[in-house]
């Protein structure tokens, strides 16, 4: 498997009261020009915030003290408004993605294996699960794949910044 891993991520009956707010809030921005924009709506924040950083304490030690402000950024997405496009995360520590529903047909999260030194690359598609929570290193390229349902799916994403750049440890002993 790709340089991302799981963890259990017990949110989504507290944010599916919010599901038609983010909607209407992501498709209301006029600057999200189909990608992911800064979730403004502060109860969500402070849903996501607790438990998305015991995660992340749980599973790196010793965690470098974070920088910046907690943000949460959301992508709408269904089978007309999506975008698929290759991507990661370089100014980030590290990176996690979650989705509030997930799509029957499609809709899952694609991982590019590179392996440098043979020159070698696969892709890897991952069937995401509701209440996971996807953590992967910055330098990881990744996403979306285009869904088939024409119900909006909503894809959270949260970063980890650290002022020093170091590598991060987990708890399992894999350095990243």
């Amino acid at each position: 498997m790709a340089e991302l891993f799981e963890a259990d991520f017990d949110i989504k009956e507290k944010l599916l009261p919010y599901k038609q707010a983010l909607i209407d809030d992501y498709y209301n921005n006029k600057d999200n020009r189909g990608y992911s924009k800064k979730v403004n709506i502060p109860e969500v924040v402070d849903i996501i915030k607790p438990q998305w950083l015991e995660i992340i304490q749980y599973h790196f030690h010793p965690l470098p003290q974070p920088r910046g402000e907690f943000k949460v950024w959301g992508y709408v997405q269904n089978n007309t408004n999506n975008r698929s496009v290759w991507h990661n995360h370089p100014e980030a520590e590290l990176n996690t993605v979650f989705y509030l529903e997930t799509p029957k047909e499609g809709g899952e999260l694609e991982i590019l294996n590179v392996r440098p030194l043979e020159n070698k690359f696969s892709k890897e598609l991952i069937k995401v699960k509701e209440n996971k929570l996807y953590i992967m290193p910055f330098w990881t390229y990744h996403r979306p794949k285009l869904q088939k349902d024409t119900n909006e799916r909503i894809c959270f994403n949260v970063q980890y910044f650290t002022k020093d750049r170091k590598r991060l440890l987990q708890r399992n002993g894999i350095n990243w």
